[in-house]
């Protein structure tokens, strides 16, 4: 009987990705509340909706942004993959993904400008026009996450 040496598995090392997540609408009437954590009975808290399966994987960071104020108000990471909520069958954003945002303020109007994430040449508001989400380098999830943390104030 013949033996094989045993070889080894390469392992590809997946790198986590960055994102930075519209909520709300830019028309007036459409914007996320202030209060963006009361939203479909803390939805938003647990989780981030999209119109269509999105490319973000668990471990992947996330930065969400009030679409139409300029402000970008919580960041954290992906804990799951996406996935179809069957709960709520009617909705225009029937997919979603878990997630845990350990920066986060209370009220929208306590965010930072979207602007403070700029990192080299690109300019995020002309990225963000007309997308839901986009990808984020590190350095610019740095950023948000730095400048979120550094600006927080506690909960009541």
């Amino acid at each position: 009987m013949e033996r094989h040496a045993s070889i080894p598995l390469k392992t590809a090392k997946i790198e986590a990705k960055y994102w930075l997540k519209a909520l709300g609408m830019s028309a007036v009437d459409e914007r996320l509340p202030d209060a963006w954590e009361d939203v479909e009975g803390g939805l938003l808290r647990d989780a981030a909706t999209f119109g269509r399966r999105p490319s973000i994987a668990s471990g992947d960071g996330i930065v969400y942004y009030a679409a139409g104020t300029g402000l970008v108000f919580a960041g954290g990471y992906a804990t799951s993959y996406p996935y179809q909520a069957t709960q709520r069958e009617t909705t225009n954003w029937p997919w979603q993904v878990t997630v845990h945002l350990d920066h986060a303020h209370q009220f929208i109007h306590n965010g930072i400008p979207l602007t403070d994430l700029n990192v080299g040449d690109r300019d995020l508001r002309v990225s963000m026009k007309r997308h839901s989400h986009i990808q984020l380098t590190e350095d610019e999830y740095r950023a948000a996450i730095d400048r979120l943390s550094s600006t927080k104030q506690p909960h009541p």
